[in-house]
């Protein structure tokens, strides 16, 4: 893939493109059709897309790549981003720590950032322990390497 320079704004609204491919997990096109014997999973949630949850994710719920997008799209500005914002109450952060922070929202939700050490520390001004504070979310093996990513992204500027 090609890096691309962005003007980035000096208050970070909304997700930079780059910000959102770092978000981006593995595809699921249908709702864990998948995996062997997905009819008798229990589907706690159901997940399609670019990770999308709720009521009208079902089992069998088929999404276009253009849908899964447009969903992401649509959720990460009229949702995450703003809770984010909320969260630190619009402490200046640079696009490249908001982004992470949007990152590690769309993974947590929005109540599980809003309640966090990292939030906590952003909005009192401890920058630096906030970005640490990411790597406080790793729940199973799974998440090491996202968490390690969004940290580096944070702390370094680093999208790769």
């Amino acid at each position: 893939a090609a890096i691309v320079h962005f003007n980035m704004p000096r208050k970070p609204d909304p997700l930079s493109e780059l910000g959102q491919l770092c978000v981006r997990a593995k595809l699921r096109m249908r709702s864990y059709k998948s995996i062997p014997n997905w009819q008798n999973m229990r589907g706690d949630p159901w997940t399609v897309g670019w990770g999308n949850t709720g009521s009208w994710v079902k089992a069998g719920t088929t999404i276009t790549l253009a849908e899964a997008d447009d969903i992401f799209n649509n959720r990460i500005q009229k949702e995450f981003a703003p809770a984010v914002r909320a969260a630190i109450r619009n402490y200046p952060l640079k696009q490249h720590q908001f982004d992470a922070l949007v990152s590690l929202t769309y993974n947590i939700g929005i109540e599980g950032f809003r309640s966090s050490t990292c939030a906590r520390n952003i909005r009192e001004g401890r920058v630096d322990a906030g970005g640490d504070a990411i790597m406080l979310w790793i729940k199973n093996k799974v998440l090491v390497e996202r968490r390690e990513r969004e940290h580096k992204l944070f702390v370094e500027g680093s999208y790769t």
